[in-house]
């Protein structure tokens, strides 16, 4: 709003206003695709990230990807496009996380096992190992998040019948949050 179109933009193509959120996030997810390594971090059910808006209060707030990212010949591909509410579970951690931490606004969700757990230990992140429960209406990780008091960087969930076991990295911004996965699929 408020912006008018110029010559070069009626040549070239449509205009689009910055919206950090979404921006930050596709700049992230693009940058993992070319991370190979990163496939080893995909669960069977995908990987999500997703990204708030300052002070966001519902999932409408929180930019996250339509689809998922996936592996396709042994590499991750990203499937959707990046929107608001694009993502109602992991929005759901973000804005968990966001009580207890104004500038935790990014999150991303990774496979679980014995050895994530291990790894992200040694690289210093502080993390939660939850007990293997099961919710119909709700992400056992938010849930958790919700009732606590201080904010860890990761949590890990062991899964539970027919629930793949996955682990949830929490941070600051989408970049943040692929470095560490960066790093961490160096270290699997």
């Amino acid at each position: 709003e408020g912006l008018e179109r110029i010559a070069l933009d009626e040549l070239y193509g449509t205009f689009r206003p910055r919206d950090e959120p979404l921006d930050a996030l596709r700049e992230a997810l693009t940058a993992l695709e070319e991370h190979e390594a990163v496939s080893g971090l995909i669960p069977q059910v995908g990987v999500n990230m997703v990204y708030a808006k300052p002070h966001a209060t519902s999932v409408g707030d929180v930019a996250g990807l339509s689809g998922r990212v996936v592996v396709s010949l042994g590499r991750p591909k990203v499937c959707g496009e990046v929107v608001y509410g694009g993502s109602r579970h992991i929005a759901s951690v973000v804005l968990a996380a966001l009580k207890l931490n104004p500038a935790a606004r990014a999150a991303v969700n990774i496979r679980g096992g014995d050895d994530i757990v291990e790894h992200l230990r040694d690289m210093g992140l502080s993390l939660h190992e939850l007990p293997p429960t099961f919710t119909e209406d709700a992400c056992p990780v938010a849930t958790f998040i919700r009732e606590a008091t201080e904010l860890c960087e990761a949590y890990a969930h062991p899964g539970a019948f027919g629930i793949e076991p996955t682990t949830t990295l929490i941070g600051e911004t989408p970049g943040q949050l692929l470095k560490t996965l960066i790093e961490l699929a160096r270290r699997v």
